[in-house]
């Protein structure tokens, strides 16, 4: 009986005493996730950057066509779950950001619509809504 327990306890410092290496899994970053919902549409994405003319023509003539318009966007954060955007205009955020950090949003339109406010997914801080 001796022998038993000696061995057991043998066996669980060695479990704990040799190190064991875990590969951890790299989280994806926004733009892999908005790339992975608009995969889900089966339909291409056509990325454009914030506020500039071929943008906004983009955005407002998206109706029908074979892709789907994800807008990058670029803002600072006033501190919780907001922030403002180059031009002042205000975006929300998926979770709380530290009060002047950089986020970059990625706003996933409907394409069956021209409208601004016709959004599918916003993406931001590795998660969506």
């Amino acid at each position: 009986m001796k022998n038993v327990i000696r061995v057991l306890i043998m066996i669980m410092v060695l479990c704990f005493a040799v190190p064991i290496s875990v590969e951890a899994k790299s989280a994806k970053t926004d733009y892999q996730i908005a790339k992975t919902l608009v995969k889900s549409t089966h339909k291409p994405m056509k990325l454009v950057k914030y506020n500039s003319k071929k943008s906004n023509f983009i955005i407002s003539h998206r109706k029908g066509k074979n892709y789907i318009v994800v807008e990058k966007i670029v803002s600072t954060s006033r501190g919780n779950k907001s922030g403002l955007t180059s031009d002042g205009y205000y975006i929300a955020y998926n979770k709380k950001v530290p009060k002047g950090r950089l986020v970059t949003s990625y706003i996933i339109y409907a394409p069956n619509s021209n409208e601004f406010d016709e959004v599918l997914w916003v993406v931001d801080n590795e998660t969506y809504r």
